[in-house]
């Protein structure tokens, strides 16, 4: 079980450090070279999920990690706003309440409803689901990069 949480470890580690490549480009260009926020704002919001129920596990290798994970979704974050396009931040706005809805709702839902509802003693499975649903999201959401190699019109020419 050891070696296993030192893979997960390690791959996740990879996995922080995976947008560096992007940010520098997106640095030297001063702009967004119309990369999509969705990657960077899924990833901080998975990283923030994680978080949590790692220091509710008390995991400290995992929080440790996990820290990591949010700091380097933090920096993305940053460095894709600081060089976003004027027009881009109506856009961009929508994508960060997104992400602050969804943390928001899932605090509610946690530590108003559960509580209420008697089922409190669920807690850690269903902050597990949400890390779950929220690493579909990280994983589909670069997804919304192809639109930027898409052909004009979404059609590929025929062979």
């Amino acid at each position: 079980m050891l070696i296993l949480k030192g893979v997960c470890l390690a791959t996740g580690a990879a996995m922080h450090v995976s947008g560096i490549p992007t940010m520098r480009e997106i640095q030297a260009a001063r702009s967004t070279l119309n990369y999509h926020i969705a990657p960077y704002a899924s990833g901080f919001l998975n990283q923030s999920v994680n978080l949590w129920y790692a220091c509710i596990r008390g995991d400290v290798p995992l929080m440790v990690h996990r820290c990591a994970g949010v700091a380097a979704n933090t920096y993305y974050l940053s460095t894709y706003l600081l060089h976003s396009a004027p027009g881009k931040a109506a856009d961009n706005r929508v994508w960060l309440l997104r992400v602050g809805s969804l943390l928001g709702g899932l605090f509610v839902y946690l530590h108003v409803a559960l509580p209420l509802a008697g089922l409190y003693g669920t807690y850690n499975s269903q902050i597990a689901l949400a890390g779950a649903i929220t690493g579909v999201g990280l994983a589909a959401a670069p997804l919304a990069t192809v639109v930027r190699h898409a052909p004009a019109g979404g059609r590929r020419p025929a062979a």
